[in-house]
């Protein structure tokens, strides 16, 4: 029972167009969402210095940029 490579590659799941037009809609979005509450966190504060929630904040956002830049690379290709 010969099995050829070629045979071996066509029977994975292809994604039709509009599926991958879709999911690259709601990567760009959820990505500009994110980058967007990353410098939002800044602009609307509360906080009136207290070192710890700074260092929380800073947190976040980082963590909000980084996950947004990575959706939008994943949107991209």
């Amino acid at each position: 029972m010969d099995i050829a490579m070629s045979q071996l590659a066509k029977q994975g799941p292809r994604l039709t167009a509009p599926s991958r037009f879709l999911q690259k809609l709601i990567l760009s979005f959820i990505g500009c969402t994110m980058g967007m509450a990353g410098f939002g966190i800044w602009l609307v504060s509360s906080v009136s210095g207290d070192p710890v929630m700074l260092l929380i904040k800073l947190g976040l956002s980082l963590f909000m940029l980084i996950v947004g830049l990575c959706c939008m690379l994943v949107a991209r290709s």
